[in-house]
């Protein structure tokens, strides 16, 4: 059992630093290499679908945080 728990850490370790390293590499070689990934990704994924991730992350807890203040300014 802790040789499985062992490797499950090794394997999730190695991962997160391969995806940190790909993440590095993709950030410190300039704006142009940004800007051509960003427009592949514009491309592969639909508009919609971004639109709606966008709505969820940004927009909604916003009028949440709006809503609470709200709601403690009527407290007081």
């Amino acid at each position: 059992m802790k040789t499985i728990f062992k490797y499950l850490i090794y394997i999730s370790l190695i991962l997160f630093f391969f995806i940190f390293i790909s993440l590095w590499n993709l950030v410190s070689d300039g704006y142009d290499k940004q800007n051509k990934i960003i427009l592949k990704l514009k491309e592969i994924i639909p508009r919609n679908l971004a639109v709606k991730v966008r709505d969820t992350l940004f927009i909604i807890p916003e009028l949440k945080t709006r809503n609470l203040l709200i709601m403690i300014k009527n407290l007081f």
